[in-house]
């Protein structure tokens, strides 16, 4: 009977990043991970958009998309027409439940990686609202009703924020060396 045993290329991994973890450099990479999401936080409630903490002390954020009149999987969708990758997300007593949520999650290590900072994410959090309030449900054809899951973005605001997004990846690109 073969029950498995340690993984080398596992154990190297492990090493590596913990290597990588107890270097300076890495310290400041995890702080900015953490500033970056508290001016995206802020911006949104500066907005008036209701996070479901109320802000964030680490990398992340649970945005409340009620206000809009969406669901997540709306809200999922419309931000990736946008080119924005996002999770939808349940949030406390959610309403829509686990499927279609209330929320969606957003999180700001890769963009780190990146090397944005605080006028990016200014600028996301901008693009995201925009989207946000300019999208709505779908009408399923058969009853006529709103449909939970389908959803139509006005093609103007969307064109405008692709351009947006795109301009930002543009000043940002994943693999500087690679032209493509």
């Amino acid at each position: 009977i073969a029950l498995g045993g340690p993984l080398p290329h596992v154990m190297a991994a492990k090493a590596i990043a913990f290597q990588e973890a107890n270097q300076p450099d890495f310290k400041t990479y995890a702080q900015n991970i953490v500033n970056n999401a508290q001016v995206l936080a802020e911006r949104f409630i500066s907005k008036g958009v209701r996070l479901v903490t109320g802000g964030t002390e680490n990398h992340l954020m649970i945005v409340d998309i009620t206000q809009f009149g969406l669901t997540g999987r709306h809200a999922e969708t419309a931000l990736r027409s946008a080119l924005i990758t996002t999770s939808r997300n349940a949030i406390p007593f959610d309403v829509q439940g686990p499927w279609y949520t209330s929320g969606i999650r957003l999180g700001t290590p890769a963009l780190t990686t990146l090397g944005m900072g605080k006028v990016e994410m200014e600028e996301i959090a901008d693009i995201i609202i925009s989207i946000l309030s300019h999208t709505k449900p779908a009408t399923v054809e058969k009853t006529g009703q709103p449909s939970k899951a389908n959803c139509v973005v006005d093609p103007v605001v969307l064109e405008e924020a692709q351009a947006r997004v795109t301009n930002l990846l543009k000043q940002f690109p994943l693999y500087p060396e690679i032209e493509l």
